[in-house]
């Protein structure tokens, strides 16, 4: 174990004087609330209230008062704790890129909500939100719905729903919360972020909420320096990350109404390298978010209710890559290259509820509007002179549209006859228009039977996953064959999905959840070379480049298994612990290609370089791989907390590049090495209204990988402080 730079020794002496003052202060009581989870209402499920012991799916909340006495830098450190996802970046240099990957699907098709409404990026190639734009800021808890859901949710919630949910009133009166967190975790990286909230709770029901978050990251090399041959330059610079978020939100609740509108800005800049193992020194990527969000409920009496919810968001990304330096005699490649795009989603639903004790029914409508642009530019300054050369998508006016209808129905046995309570029976369906594909329907069907102490469900459902709006229309187009990359005759991606899923309670200290869990997805949809189909395969050549395109590809499966417990083990000793086992594969046929598209052409998979000439099968997925998570909470008195948490990342595979497949070469796989990670961390709460967290993060300072050629986290010290008035 190395010994602690300067930065870590001034932080670990602050440690000590904390744990030696942890008894001279008075005691106040902090429930963990472990246990009270079925209790607990959730909304996600169901999109009605629902107790969490009865939803008939995998289920995860992650409370604030999780969140308060931890010091994690992002939601992806926290979700990454949960059975069924992995988050790749989360443990990289803050503010690289995070993607998500829910029960082994594709990052673009988990459904990610901030209070039911969902966002997305249509700016970027996949439609698919980085999750390092995620912040903890105000967010009063998140619900995780594992498996399909595209009924209640429409697109891309084929592995599941994430529903960030915000905060709203809070005792009548001013309430302020103000946190502050400094930490280190390698040689001269430091972090400090400050966020203060602030809520006025009228007695009439009216309240007002204003937030602001600030982080400035002083970062490690994002990349790994693995230059062999010491002659050769090396350029490693640190890759540092800022962001600020500002929200307000006015609101009002009564015996009747629960209404608001907020708006929330995220402006954050990140530091960027080429590529894995490339370094760069003058790449910035600037990112920006402006998100309208409103909801409407009225009560009409003690059994119906209706909806009106909704949001409007832009995003800016800028990417600027000036010139950088290329030897040790100060000279640069004289390159500069800025691509900037923007976006912007609209999404409105109008919800009628109605709910007794054994039935539950929800009926929807929803319009929803994406559209993006981009515009590039670059210059290079040679040996063979100036080359400049502009692109714009601008008069394009490039945007889709989808109009949906839903039911949801929520039934009890005991409905029918008393003699039924235990069994109970979920099922909808979802229609659709979209503008570009036409008509689709999903369903789901989803029954349970409830023990005395136990839960058994069952669920068959289908989703979708549109198709983005780059990969639909960007007009980039080969100069042979004129074929165009965007492909507008794209269908959507298609799956079908069973879960089997088990809860019990031992009793009210103990539990167990498990689900088996079977996935297929078709028309993927896929990046892919097009080559001269009058050429033999071992005979192309670049000559024979009949340009690339995005098609309809193949199928892929995913199956797996998740279980986890809960368990009191003394008054004051909680442990916890979940595991994934996953597995996949990826089937091609060469009745898949898109005769039109290709044209009769070669077709080559750009993500694992297989010429689709005939039924092809390719076991295991990149980047996916079986998780376990372990958790240990010792609670020696009411204001003190005591955590240790255990994670464990199977051997999986990434990516390279192989020049070798093919003209131009492909995507091909190399294995990567498992890992366990050990953080510990301590909550202390010296008066009601003052926190202090501290948390040591990867103890051991495991040396790891979560994209190959990319840096990771050592050893880190985080110091949080909390104050609430």
């Amino acid at each position: 174990m190395e010994k602690p730079s300067g930065n870590y020794s001034q932080l670990v002496q602050l440690l000590f004087l904390f744990l030696l003052s942890s008894n001279l202060f008075s005691q106040t009581n902090d429930s963990l609330e472990v246990f009270k989870y079925d209790s607990t209402i959730v909304i996600s499920a169901t999109r009605t209230e629902k107790k969490a012991s009865d939803v008939s799916r995998s289920l995860s909340i992650i409370t604030k008062e999780v969140i308060d006495n931890s010091v994690y830098l992002s939601p992806a450190e926290i979700l990454a704790q949960k059975e069924g996802i992995s988050i790749i970046g989360n443990g990289q240099n803050p503010g690289a890129a995070q993607n998500i990957f829910m029960r082994g699907v594709n990052s673009n098709s988990t459904a990610v909500m901030i209070d039911g409404v969902r966002i997305t990026d249509p700016s970027s190639i996949e439609n698919s939100i980085n999750f390092s734009e995620m912040s903890l800021m105000n967010i009063e808890r998140i619900e995780v719905i594992r498996g399909a859901h595209s009924t209640l949710y429409g697109s891309s919630a084929i592995g599941g729903v994430i529903n960030f949910i915000s905060e709203k009133n809070r005792a009548t009166g001013f309430n302020v919360d103000f946190s502050t967190q400094a930490g280190v975790f390698g040689n001269n990286s430091s972090l400090f972020n400050q966020n203060l909230f602030l809520n006025y709770t009228f007695k009439n029901g009216f309240y007002l909420n204003g937030e602001l978050f600030n982080s400035k990251i002083n970062g490690q090399n994002a990349t790994i320096n693995n230059v062999p041959d010491s002659l050769k330059f090396r350029n490693s610079e640190k890759d540092n990350f800022e962001k600020l978020e500002s929200s307000a939100k006015i609101g009002f609740i009564n015996n009747y109404w629960d209404a608001f509108i907020s708006y929330k800005n995220t402006d954050q800049k990140t530091d960027i390298d080429d590529g894995a193992f490339a370094d760069d020194d003058n790449y910035i990527l600037d990112f920006e978010r402006a998100l309208l969000s409103y909801n409407a409920t009225y009560k009409i009496n003690d059994y119906l209710k209706v909806s009106f919810l909704g949001g409007y968001s832009d995003m800016n990304r800028k990417a600027i890559d000036d010139s950088s330096l290329i030897d040790n005699l100060g000279n640069y490649d004289q390159t500069y290259v800025s691509a900037i795009f923007d976006g912007s989603t609209s999404n409105n639903e109008f919800h009628i509820k109605y709910k007794e004790d054994n039935l539950g029914i929800l009926l929807g409508a929803g319009l929803s509007k994406e559209t993006m642009t981009s515009n590039n530019y670059i210059y290079s300054n040679s040996v063979w002179g100036v080359y400049e050369a502009r692109s714009s998508l601008d008069s394009l006016d490039l945007e889709t549209e989808t109009q949906s209808l839903f039911t949801h129905f929520d039934i009890n046995g005991a409905l029918l006859n008393e003699s039924m309570q235990a069994f109970n029976l979920a099922f909808g369906g979802r229609y659709l228009d979209h503008s570009t594909f036409g008509k689709a329907f999903t369903f789901e069907v989803n029954p349970s039977y409830k023990f005395e102490n136990a839960l058994l469900y069952g669920s068959v459902a289908t989703g979708y996953n549109a198709p983005s709006l780059y990969r639909l229309y960007t007009p980039d187009a080969n100069f042979s064959s004129g074929i165009t990359r965007g492909n507008a005759n794209l269908k959507p991606e298609k799956s079908f999905s069973q879960e089997l899923g088990f809860k019990y309670n031992f009793n009210e200290n103990h539990s167990f959840f498990a689900a088996l869990f079977n996935n297929e997805i078709s028309d993927i949809h896929e990046y892919v070379y097009l080559w001269n189909g009058a050429t033999a395969i071992d005979s192309l050549t670049f000559f024979d480049d009949r340009g690339d395109t995005y098609i309809n590809a193949g199928t892929m499966t995913t199956m797996g298994v998740e279980f986890g417990f809960i368990s009191k083990i003394f008054d004051n000793v909680f442990i916890s612990g979940n595991a994934s086992l996953l597995s996949g594969k990826q089937k091609y046929s060469i009745n898949d290609a898109d005769v039109e598209q290709v044209q009769g052409h070669h077709v080559q998979v750009y993500n694992n370089g297989s010429f689709i000439t005939k039924d092809i099968e390719i076991d295991g997925l990149t980047r996916r791989s079986t998780t376990a998570n372990l958790s240990i909470t010792f609670k020696p008195q009411s204001n003190l907390i005591f955590n240790t948490q255990i994670r464990h990342v199977g051997k999986r595979d990434d990516v390279f590049y192989n020049t070798t497949i093919g003209p131009y070469g492909s995507l091909d796989k190399i294995a990567v090495s498992d890992y366990t990670i050990i953080d510990i961390s301590t909550s202390y709460r010296f008066i009601s209204q003052l926190k202090m967290n501290v948390r040591i993060e990867n103890i051991l300072n495991k040396k790891y990988s979560e994209i190959r050629g990319y840096s990771t986290r050592g050893r880190g010290l985080y110091l949080g402080l909390n104050y609430s008035l």
